[in-house]
């Protein structure tokens, strides 16, 4: 890893609408590579189900703090493309 730290912007961490999980995902999404991943990678990096994942995701969707480039079963060069996301603070 080049950098152990990352910056979070206090919207996310000091939002009192946002519970722990929410706040999780919203770090990793902006610590993720153009904002591409599966629900399952994304539930492991939580340490979560893959349901709790797609829940949160859906929840952070209702709230207006994610934006997503579904990209559901669709296959590029032989592999899975996963959805994109986009954080909106």
């Amino acid at each position: 890893m080049e950098n152990d730290c990352i910056p979070v912007n206090r919207k996310i961490l000091y939002n009192d609408s946002l519970n722990c999980k929410e706040k999780i995902a919203l770090i990793i999404l902006l610590d993720t590579e153009a904002g591409s991943i599966s629900y399952d990678h994304l539930a492991k990096k939580m340490d979560v189900t893959k349901p709790t994942a797609i829940a949160t995701i859906k929840s952070l969707k209702d709230k207006g703090f994610l934006k997503c480039n579904l990209k559901q079963n669709r296959k590029q060069n032989g592999r899975t493309v996963t959805n994109q996301y986009f954080v909106t603070i």
